[in-house]
């Protein structure tokens, strides 16, 4: 090879990589194992981040990048956005030259128009905010199934899954919040004094006043709720739901526990004289406690 001939071999390299370097700008390559006999695939998208496919084979490579050191021939290119929008082309590759293909996927976005009554919910797509509140139009949403759930305070949040399509316009949604149900709990409270006789000594303390929910109940002590005096006398039956109740008041002072036996103190609300009673049901409505006086009798 004489002199002139290694100069134009030389010229022609340096106008290959400069070729390389002017065809795509900061993405293109510079790789110094690029051999001047092959070509350049260059793929781009909008937006970016497809993952680039040559002969239906993964490049592991994304948008925008590069695809170096092919021979001269035609490539199948696909870019795949994600599992439902990708875009094959044919890449006519020459050597010494960049080839570059490109797909503006935007053209397949569709949109969702989003509106609720009231208006004002908060907007999310696969449980992550959109930053907008109805009514609004979620624009470039690639075609796919989106779970689109509206939130606003004061309301139960709202999910629907909605399918969006290529160009898709004006998708309506009309949401209709249920008002969230409030469980409020309604009680009352039963409370008063005991005492002894006048002129009996003895203690009130640990006497045990109780309601029953009917005379059967009575009969068989199954209390419905009960408490105990204090040393004054003092009861509290709390938080427990309004209605009509029967009641008495019994300490089993010789601790046979068998009710109305000698030396117990016992009361009852009603008519009579021991042993014959009469109970009758006493009424504990919603609201103020119900307060219950009463002097045990002393069983002889």
């Amino acid at each position: 090879m004489n002199v002139s001939t290694k100069v134009i071999v030389t010229l022609a390299l340096i106008l290959f990589f400069l070729i390389i370097n002017s065809g795509c700008g900061e993405d293109a390559p510079t790789n110094t194992n690029i051999q001047p006999q092959n070509g350049i695939i260059f793929a781009d998208s909008d937006p970016p981040g497809a993952e680039i496919f040559l002969q239906n084979t993964s490049t592991g490579k994304f948008t925008p990048d590069s695809i170096i050191n092919l021979a001269p021939d035609s490539y199948d290119v696909r870019l795949k956005q994600n599992d439902s929008m990708d875009s094959s082309l044919v890449a006519n590759v020459k050597a010494g030259l960049v080839t570059t293909v490109y797909v503006d996927f935007t053209q397949f976005f569709g949109n969702l128009f989003v509106d609720s009554s009231p208006q004002g919910a908060q907007i999310f797509l696969d449980n992550v905010s959109t930053g907008d509140i109805t009514p609004a139009i979620v624009d470039s949403l690639f075609p796919s199934q989106y779970a689109v759930t509206l939130k606003l305070a004061g309301f139960s949040d709202t999910t629907v899954t909605v399918q969006i399509q290529t160009g898709s316009q004006g998708l309506f949604i009309s949401y209709f919040p249920v008002t969230t149900t409030t469980t409020t709990t309604i009680s009352t409270t039963a409370t008063g004094t005991g005492s002894l006789p006048p002129g009996v000594s003895g203690s009130i303390s640990n006497t045990r006043v109780a309601l029953y929910t009917d005379l059967n109940n009575w009969n068989l002590d199954i209390t419905f709720k009960f408490g105990a005096c204090d040393a004054n006398g003092n009861y509290t039956l709390a938080d427990f739901v309004p209605g009509n109740y029967f009641m008495d008041a019994w300490k089993d002072n010789d601790n046979n526990s068998v009710w109305g036996s000698s030396g117990d103190y016992i009361w009852i609300f009603g008519s009579g004289t021991f042993p014959n009673y009469t109970l009758v049901a006493k009424s504990f409505p919603e609201g103020n406690p119900v307060v219950t006086n009463f002097e045990v009798f002393i069983v002889p």
